[in-house]
């Protein structure tokens, strides 16, 4: 009697689902591992983003200011809520009677900067998000604590690349008057 072999027999299927298997792990890890690198770099772009957005946002009005007032509920120096709050005075005639005051405070993640010109209150905008805090310190000359000539400012974004570690921005503005 004349067999006609037209199928695979049942060990041959098993042997080609088990290597098939351990080929589909090994490239199923390949890709899991690119995807976690892949996210973990967009969050640090992202964060890099927002960390330029928020220092040249400062910095622009700050080298214009003329006066900074930083307020902080503890002896950390950090902004990291609505209360605390750096405060940049830009006056815009010699006699100080027009004004521009600019407020940045830390509110549920977010950098936000309310505008006062002249009296009138412009509303709080956006400026950063991912904001942990904000820590300020004042530049004074020859540290002797009588004019200000500029501020210390860092910047802590929460979620950086390794695990429960902030990614810290830091510059120096000095004021131009």
């Amino acid at each position: 009697m004349y067999r006609n072999k037209k199928g695979f027999t049942l060990v041959e299927l098993i042997i080609s689902m088990a290597i098939l298997s351990i080929v589909m792990t090994a490239i199923y890890s390949f890709f899991l591992s690119d995807y976690k690198s892949l996210n973990r770099v967009s969050t640090e772009v992202e964060i890099q983003t927002q960390a330029e957005k928020a220092i040249e946002k400062i910095t622009n009005i700050g080298m214009e200011s003329s006066s900074v007032k930083i307020s902080t509920a503890g002896t950390d120096e950090k902004i990291d809520n609505s209360v605390e709050y750096l405060k940049l005075t830009k006056n815009l005639v010699m006699e100080h009677t027009e004004y521009t005051e600019y407020t940045f405070t830390v509110e549920d993640n977010k950098l936000m900067l309310d505008t006062i010109d002249n009296g009138v209150d412009e509303g709080k905008i956006e400026i950063a998000n991912l904001v942990e805090y904000v820590i300020c310190k004042e530049i004074t000359t020859n540290g002797s604590g009588t004019k200000v000539i500029g501020i210390e400012i860092e910047i802590a974004f929460e979620g950086g690349i390794r695990d429960n570690e902030d990614k810290i921005v830091k510059s120096e503005i000095y004021f131009r008057n």
